[in-house]
This record gives C-alpha cells, structure tokens and sequence, in this order.
C-alpha cells in the first residue's frame, strides 16, 4: 500500500510429472503454488471480455506543495472476484536521490482476500518482494523464499481497499507490509487515522464515500496523496 512505501511491491506432461517427482515430500508447497498458479493466471486474462466492471484512479504524492510521484489504482470485477492492482513512482530527494517504484496486487474472492503481493524497489535494489496466500483456511505469507503461517481468521479488507472505499464502522485493517491488523480510528465525519509501527501514520478523508486525500506522516517527513482531477 502506497503509504507504507513511502515509510519505507501439468497434470500429464513429462514435465508436470518431474515436478512431482522432484516435490517428494514438499506436496503441500506444491498445491499452494498451483492454486496461486491459478489466481495468477484469473488476474490476467484479457480484460475486454472477462472483467464485469473496471475503476482507475490516480493521486499524486505532494511534499511542499511539489508533486514527487503518483500512484495509480485499478479495481476490476470478475464474477465473484475483485482484483486490486497498484503501480507507483516516487523520485525524490531528501539527503540524498531517492528513486522508488511499486506494485501491488490484491484478489477477494467473495469478499475474503485470498491473495496479495508487495513488489518494491529503492534505487534499483528490491527492498520487499512478499505474498500472502489463503489456502485450505490458512493465511500462508512468503518473505524472499520464506514461507510463515500466519493465525488470522478471514481477512475482509486490507490497506488498498481504502482508495476506494470509507472504513465506515471498520475498526481493524490488515496492513501487508506489517502482515498484521491494524486499528481504524475515527476522527471525525469522512476522517480516519491509522497509526503503524516505527511512528508512521495516515490519515484517511472522504467526502460522499470518495476517498479525497491521504496524509502521510513520518517522524522526518510529511507528504499527501491527492486524486488527479480528469
């Protein structure tokens, strides 16, 4: 999720039954990499026929007032699946050039995340390469090759979902970055704060449910997000 970044994205073959073969002993590992196989390849069949309806949005990141970056958001429908994609580049400089690109990706199948994806580079160099995947009802997060089980129940919304959508009476938000819950507090009306690790916050308006700017804030920064007005 972009405020996170700114704080810092063969059944029969020979070759399917090598596989196996070689995955003695690791066949969970494989059916949880076929069923994200799967969502992978449901994320990207070709849109013009498949996706029932689309939204893109677009906000640019401003520091002093000086556009540094834009982050770009796709939600698509297909059948019973949202899929949630996000494409972003910040090229800045505090002390030194920082140039920084992102993506991300969420699928819910029936309202439940069952996949998400942080992909992001500093400079050339891969900072977070992560996933989460929910398999015969567990969350199962892989860290550069690293696989963990996580003890969280459904996960019904998670930090991208707020371009789109007011956290009315949501009180907890699963952070990808973090891999945990964090607590949605209401500020006023349209207005919500979320407080992360490392004494990074947002801050979350909305006017008629549209999300209308996003406040980033770090102990030696402070940028906002604004929707580009088409």
């Amino acid at each position: 999720m972009i405020p996170m970044l700114i704080i810092y994205i063969f059944k029969r073959s020979s070759f399917g039954r090598l596989i196996i073969e070689k995955a003695n002993g690791y066949r969970s590992i494989v059916v949880r990499g076929l069923s994200l196989l799967l969502i992978l390849l449901v994320t990207n069949v070709s849109a013009s026929n498949f996706y029932r309806t689309s939204q893109t949005i677009t906000f640019k990141i401003v520091k002093n007032n000086k556009p540094i970056g834009s982050v770009t958001i796709y939600k698509q429908e297909v059948e019973n699946s949202i899929i949630y994609t996000l494409e972003s580049k910040i090229d800045t400089q505090f002390i030194i050039k920082f140039d920084i690109e992102a993506r991300e990706k969420s699928v819910y199948k029936e309202g439940a995340l069952v996949y998400s994806s942080i992909f992001r580079k500093l400079n050339d160099k891969v900072k977070i390469n992560q996933s989460l995947s929910f398999h015969n009802g567990q969350y199962i997060f892989e860290n550069m090759g690293k696989e963990e089980a996580l003890s969280f129940n459904t996960i019904h919304r998670n930090l991208v979902t707020l371009f789109f959508n007011e956290p009315v009476s949501v009180q907890k938000i699963y952070s990808d970055k973090f891999k945990k819950m964090v607590s949605v507090t209401p500020l006023s009306k349209g207005k919500y704060k979320i407080v992360f690790p490392e004494n990074n916050n947002s801050i979350y308006h909305y006017k008629n449910g549209k999300c209308t700017m996003i406040e980033v804030k770090g102990p030696f920064y402070k940028v906002k997000l604004i929707p580009e007005i088409k």
